[in-house]
This record gives structure tokens, C-alpha cells and sequence, in this order.
């Protein structure tokens, strides 16, 4: 496969969604598990127990016994926000499979504009295959919440790195001392159960680019870089159509979308 993207200069991307959703288990992705008040297992984040804790234990929770509480604290005249970082060494979690989503549930009581934000990065062998981002904003009681990730390559991660923290706002000062977050109940959202995937395959001077039948309701789209993304549909298609061949003129990235 990769032979044949650099000998046509096309490269594969498989982004499929669809309109149900499916739960794979982030580790201690509840929060049920710590070795203290402070120490998550499977998690590392900045508290340094018996010296500041911006991050703590909480019985506040969505679901189960426990989640997690930050507040930006002062210690010693400064501001520290809560981070957390997916693996207890910050290096992320394992994983096996393209996941569409990282979810879960949050609340957020800002001050000064501060923003709750995830940061999400899905990795293979130390280089980044996806990525996603966002900030919410404000939120009195528990409210799901969800990052959508972009791929940017064809390959299956085998790392997630998860970081959460409370950001400064958008414009004016870093994060305010007060602003408290509370995160609960992290899954990864597969999108309801295996993705239809593509495939690539030279015939003579074309290429050629299919996918499963059983994949309907799909719309094939192209771009022709992933920074910045510029996906359109492929024009000329149909629904009953699995299948499009074409000869290359320049790199190209593909993707099935519903």
C-alpha cells in the first residue's frame, strides 16, 4: 500500500462517521481508581501532593463514586490550572483501533473568561495520525461533551495522548485564580461498531479507489492537502457507486464521510 501511494503521489485517508455511536474504555476513564487525594491512577496531572493540589478527588461525580476536581489555585503568588495527561507517565494509553471521538462529561465555573478545554492526539510510533481539539464553555451541571478527531493519515494509532485543562481566555490575562472544573465518565466514541474502510490499487496508468459495498449512505470526498484540509465531494458519483478511478495529476487525500 505504501509503494503505491508514493509511486502515484496519492495518499489514503479514512474518515468515516455515522449516526450511531459505540463506547470503547478509556483507562480509568471514571476516575474511580487513586492512590490518594491527588494521584489518579493510569493519570498523571499537576498536583504535588502535600505541597499544592489544583487537582483533586471528588465525590461530586456523574456517574460511580469518584471524578475529578481542578481549580486554579495561588501558590505562592502564582497561578496554577489543573492538567491532566492521559498514562501515568504523560507519555497517553495504549490503543488499537482509528476511534472517532474522545467523550465525556464535564462542569465548568470560569472566572475572568477562563475556558475548559481537551486536547486530544491519537499517535503511531511517536508521529501523529490524529488530532482533535475544542473548548467548552461554562456548564452549572454535568454536560457531555465531545472531540471529533482528524486524520491525517491512513495509519492505526497505537497511543492516545488526552490532556484537560482550564486555559486562560481568549484574549486579556492566563487563567484566574477560582475557576473550578469537574470531568467525569471518558470513553472513546467508535461511531457505531467498524468504519467501512478504502482501498487504493494501480490499474495501468490509474488509480483506482473502492470501498464495501455494505457501505451506504457514504459520500467519497477528496483533498489535496491536510493542512488546511479543503475536503470536497468527488463529482460525477452516485450513491450506487463503490468505486472511482482516475489518473493522477498531484498528490490527493481521500475520505468516506456520512
Amino acid at each position: 500500500m505504501k509503494n503505491i501511494m508514493r509511486s502515484v503521489g496519492v495518499g489514503l485517508l479514512l474518515a468515516a462517521a455515522s449516526a450511531g455511536s459505540v463506547r470503547a474504555q478509556v483507562p480509568n476513564g471514571g476516575f474511580e481508581l487513586w492512590t490518594d487525594a491527588c494521584t489518579i491512577v493510569d493519570w498523571f496531572n499537576s498536583s504535588v501532593c502535600g505541597v499544592m493540589a489544583p487537582v483533586t478527588k471528588s465525590t461530586a461525580a456523574h456517574s460511580g463514586s469518584y471524578a475529578v476536581r481542578g481549580e486554579v489555585i495561588s501558590f505562592f503568588g502564582q497561578a496554577f490550572a489543573p492538567i491532566l495527561q492521559s498514562g501515568a507517565d504523560a507519555t497517553g494509553f495504549p490503543i488499537t483501533q482509528r476511534y472517532e471521538s474522545v467523550d465525556g462529561f464535564y462542569k465548568f465555573a470560569p472566572v475572568g473568561g477562563d475556558r475548559f478545554g481537551v486536547n486530544v492526539a491519537f499517535e503511531k510510533g511517536g508521529s501523529v495520525v490524529a488530532q482533535g481539539a475544542c473548548v467548552f464553555p461554562a456548564a452549572a451541571a454535568y454536560t457531555a461533551f465531545s472531540v471529533k478527531m482528524v486524520y491525517q493519515t491512513a495509519e492505526v494509532p497505537d497511543t492516545a495522548i488526552i490532556q484537560i485543562q482550564v486555559f486562560g481566555p481568549v484574549t486579556g490575562s492566563d487563567y484566574h485564580v477560582g475557576s473550578v472544573m469537574f470531568v467525569d465518565d471518558l470513553t472513546f466514541g467508535t461511531g457505531g461498531g467498524t468504519s467501512p474502510r478504502l482501498t487504493i490499487a494501480l490499474s495501468g496508468s490509474s488509480v483506482v479507489v473502492s470501498w464495501p459495498a455494505e457501505a451506504v449512505g457514504y459520500k467519497l470526498q477528496r483533498t489535496s492537502t491536510l493542512s488546511p484540509t479543503g475536503w470536497a465531494d468527488v463529482p460525477g458519483l452516485t450513491a450506487a457507486d463503490r468505486s472511482y478511478s482516475f489518473v493522477p495529476t498531484a498528490q490527493g487525500y481521500f475520505r468516506l464521510v456520512k
